[in-house]
């Protein structure tokens, strides 16, 4: 997995799309075919699943390096640098205590509800966090996916007057995209829980609102913090994750027991907007964000005026399956629709 990693940073680096998500989509939808094929058709039982994962994970590391051997880029151990091995580590050893700090802003809560409130709760929160937490991700995994490389070539190309610029239009992006999207997780909550869920879960849907608000907040930390990542200040980065982690289960330890799962909602968006304010003070002295407000501003009428429209839409078409596909469609074509006349 950390080989498939490194091959696949490569294939950002270079720019390869294409190639990219090929190997990706094989890799992951490779384990799952013939790990259940090991399961159901050969009686692997559970490890079935880790066998396919493997097996296929290690096909496409041959695929990939077969592919850069074709391209002339080899590995030899000859090449390896004690200098570079010690700018490794001082920039990733920092990056990892950021990890642990995503880790206590993404998973403590779910520890948390579980000691004060039960495994109910847990259950009840855990649904709703992971439908609007993978919604929003699944946009900002894209943008930052395919944004990184560029904003790093124009940095080290010399061109970072540029660099700036080219981040203040991936924020717009970031904006005109995830504002609607949390607008409409919000206002579309119960059915999206009809549709995916059961009975038993529909009170869960309230955290939608409140987690996507956190997960788009995380987005634009992400974006905010490359200041630090262009200027290796990893250790500030460091900082700011655990800070904001810390801050995440000090309110948790305050308001959880006595509101329950809603609380961590809530704690979720605070603890991630204080991330992005952190970021956006310790990065801007490396390079400015360029924030763009008027985007922002047509952003939010235009969802505003899409959730009018959608609220009458949820309450009036049944069943819930057609509400919610009728729903997305009309509220994209109406928040489009605006966001042109804006």
């Amino acid at each position: 997995s950390s080989l498939l990693s490194i091959f696949q940073t490569v294939l950002r680096a270079d720019q390869r799309a294409k190639l990219f998500v090929t190997f990706e989509l094989t890799q992951v939808y490779g384990s799952l075919i013939v790990g259940l094929c090991l399961v159901v058709l050969f009686h692997f039982g559970i490890e079935g699943i880790l066998w396919g994962s493997l097996i296929v994970m290690t096909i496409v590391n041959v695929m990939i390096y077969w592919w850069l051997m074709r391209q002339g880029i080899q590995v030899k151990t000859r090449e390896v640098s004690l200098f570079t091995l010690r700018e490794f580590a001082s920039y990733g050893i920092p990056a990892c205590a950021s990890t642990i700090g995503t880790w206590i802003l993404s998973v403590s809560d779910r520890y948390l509800i579980e000691y004060f409130r039960g495994t109910t709760e847990v259950g009840l929160y855990s649904i709703g966090y992971n439908l609007a937490d993978k919604s929003i991700n699944l946009m900002v995994a894209s943008l930052m996916l395919a944004i990184g490389p560029v904003l790093i070539n124009t940095w080290e190309s010399d061109n970072r007057r540029y660099t700036a610029s080219l981040l203040g239009q991936c924020t717009r992006l970031m904006v005109l995209l995830g504002v609607p999207m949390v607008t409409g997780l919000t206002v579309l909550s119960t059915p999206i829980f009809q549709v995916l869920t059961t009975e038993a879960y529909l009170s869960g849907a309230q955290v939608l609102s409140w987690v996507s608000l956190g997960s788009l907040s995380y987005g634009f930390s992400l974006l905010a913090y490359t200041g630090l990542i262009l200027a290796k200040k990893t250790t500030i980065m460091a900082r700011n994750y655990l800070l904001a982690g810390a801050l995440n289960v000090i309110l948790n330890l305050i308001f959880l027991p006595r509101f329950g799962f809603m609380a961590a909602a809530v704690n979720t968006a605070v603890a991630y907007t204080a991330l992005l304010i952190l970021n956006i003070f310790s990065a801007t002295k490396y390079l400015p964000w360029l924030f763009p407000w008027r985007s922002l501003w047509n952003a939010i009428v235009a969802a505003g005026i899409m959730a009018v429209a959608l609220g009458g839409l949820a309450t009036c078409v049944r069943p819930a399956f057609v509400a919610l596909v009728s729903s997305v469609l009309i509220g994209t074509a109406v928040y489009l629709v605006m966001l042109a006349l804006l």
